[in-house]
């Protein structure tokens, strides 16, 4: 097991004790044991102490530094300082419970929906709440680490923002730019993308989907069959759409490389100038029929609970996508206010796709390409948080190379990826965050070229570390030196206090649905909202 890869090992024993915790360990409890984050601690200790003897990397990275020219050191040194700054800062409030605006679907359901079924002590569906419907599997697999502690934690997050990280070096490695300056380039380019930055600290989970997507691909390309079904399933699993998604994009890629064989491409690479030999090729076909098993039952334990929930509470395997498209549960009174509710509700959710952005025109496709990197409203825009200089910087030689490769009859599978995801993108929410993935990517290819590493590009990303630095700092600073219970929201305080008083009988009506301070089993009437289902 590769120590870059711990998270997903966090994933899968949080996922088995949650369901202990449930049915035999915690039910009706609101905190989980210290079960799992005991067993991920006792494995990373053995997994460090197995995998100490290749810190000798460490010193052919320090050689690797003293052999770099004067500018490169200094870009290094730099980026190094201004990445660690960061990191701290993000770690800092990370060490806080969630609080922040932007956590709200955190503290709204991805955190209350595993504790409400804690308090339950039940996998049923919560009457009032839709977001109970949703595809909740990493939420699931988090929540005895989130829940761990007296106030719910978001730490879970950092620990996979450095696994994104090191994954990605990895990922460099592979493709053989395993270069001390390539990595550590790669390094401050996530750090530097805004729209990244704002989210590292934080409860929500897109760099956790980021990180699994990128992990299960690593673990493809390296010939881990097993650790890549783990992670891709968790990842295929983690939202409604992504299955949507990801089918799309598999059928697009398919049908692309058989058009493009068709038309004479015959060089096969997954990034620029590193093409894949015959052998090669062969090697990851074969891996990907090996990992179609494995992946399958994944599938039927990651995500079948959440399919067989949304087929029994909403006749759809997909929710909140076409609710009652099958007839598959009889018992479902079709003439009830909540059934006539929830198609209403499930309808708005997914209405929400189109709050972002400005439309989908020919105009718009091509201005979002700039409006995409840039502010608009105070620190936001359109597409919800700017992406920054690092995608500007590396947009242009991004293009170089897809039009090189179509120029030189090559087919490259990670600018293709980056591509097609770009384009499913576009044609569901227009939210910054849902291009993490492709985002990485996209840097990924450029950066793994030496042509584009010059001193502009360097001190381009090193600007960049340093407006994200300022933009993190002065998005904490007001909870810097606070504990954990001055900074949560009044409303979360005043459920604290209801629990006190709480005897441990019997469900609390509310009029508030983000309910993830609450210590006891909660029912949410007389409020208007789409994550609220009405009921007589």
């Amino acid at each position: 097991m590769p120590i870059s890869h711990l998270p997903t090992m966090m994933l899968v024993i949080g996922y088995c004790v949650y369901w202990l915790e449930l049915f035999i360990i915690s039910p009706g409890k609101s905190h989980t044991s210290f079960l799992a984050a005991g067993l991920f601690i006792f494995l990373c200790v053995c997994i460090l102490s197995i995998n100490i003897s290749k810190l000798k990397y460490i010193q052919n990275d320090i050689r690797n530094f003293l052999a770099l020219e004067f500018l490169s050191k200094g870009i290094v040194v730099t980026g190094g300082v201004l990445s660690l700054a960061i990191l701290i800062i993000a770690c800092k409030a990370a060490l806080l419970p969630p609080h922040l605006m932007q956590e709200f679907d955190a503290i709204n359901y991805h955190i209350t929906i595993p504790k409400q079924h804690l308090l339950m002590g039940a996998f049923a569906h919560i009457p009032w709440s839709l977001a109970d419907l949703y595809f909740l599997p990493v939420d699931y697999a988090l929540a005895p680490y989130w829940l761990v502690t007296e106030l719910p934690n978001k730490f879970p997050q950092f620990i996979f923002l450095l696994g994104l990280l090191a994954v990605v070096k990895g990922l460099l490695k592979e493709l053989g730019r395993g270069d001390l300056l390539s990595k550590m380039l790669m390094v401050f380019a996530i750090l530097g993308t805004h729209c990244i930055a704002i989210q590292m600290g934080l409860a929500m989970l897109d760099l956790v989907l980021c990180y699994l997507f990128l992990a299960a691909l690593d673990s493809l390309l390296k010939g881990r069959i097993i650790l890549c079904a783990i992670e891709f399933s968790f990842y295929f699993w983690s939202k409604s759409f992504a299955p949507i998604q990801i089918g799309l994009i598999m059928v697009l890629l398919f049908v692309g490389v058989y058009i493009f064989r068709r038309r004479g491409f015959r060089r096969i690479g997954l990034i620029a100038n590193e093409h894949l030999n015959v052998g090669l090729q062969l090697q990851h076909q074969v891996n990907l029929k090996k990992g179609i098993a494995p992946f399958i039952i994944m599938s039927l334990l990651i995500g079948g609970p959440f399919v067989g929930k949304s087929l029994l509470y909403a006749n759809t395997p997909l929710f909140p996508f076409y609710p009652g498209v099958v007839n598959f549960s009889k018992k479902i009174d079709q003439n009830s206010k909540a059934w006539i509710s929830l198609k209403e509700k499930a309808e708005q959710a997914v209405a929400t796709k189109d709050q972002y952005g400005s439309g989908r025109g020919v105009g718009e496709f091509l201005k979002h390409f700039w409006l995409l990197a840039v502010p608009e409203k105070g620190v936001n825009n359109r597409y919800d948080y700017p992406v920054g200089l690092v995608y500007l910087l590396c947009l242009l030689p991004f293009l170089r190379i897809l039009f090189n490769s179509l120029k030189n009859n090559e087919i490259l599978f990670l600018p293709l990826l980056v591509v097609l995801f770009w384009l499913t993108w576009w044609l569901g929410s227009h939210q910054s965050r849902f291009l993490f993935i492709p985002l990485i990517l996209m840097y990924i290819s450029v950066i793994s070229q030496k042509k584009f590493q010059t001193i502009f590009f360097q001190l381009g990303i090193i600007l960049s570390l340093s407006l994200v630095l300022l933009s993190v700092y002065r998005a904490h600073r007001g909870d810097f030196n606070k504990k954990a219970f001055e900074v949560i929201r009044s409303q979360d305080k005043q459920l604290l206090e209801m629990a006190k008083i709480y005897k441990g009988e019997g469900i609390v009506i509310l009029d508030d649905f983000d309910v993830a301070f609450a210590n006891f089993p909660v029912d949410v009437r007389n409020i208007n909202s789409v994550f609220v289902i009405q009921r007589d």
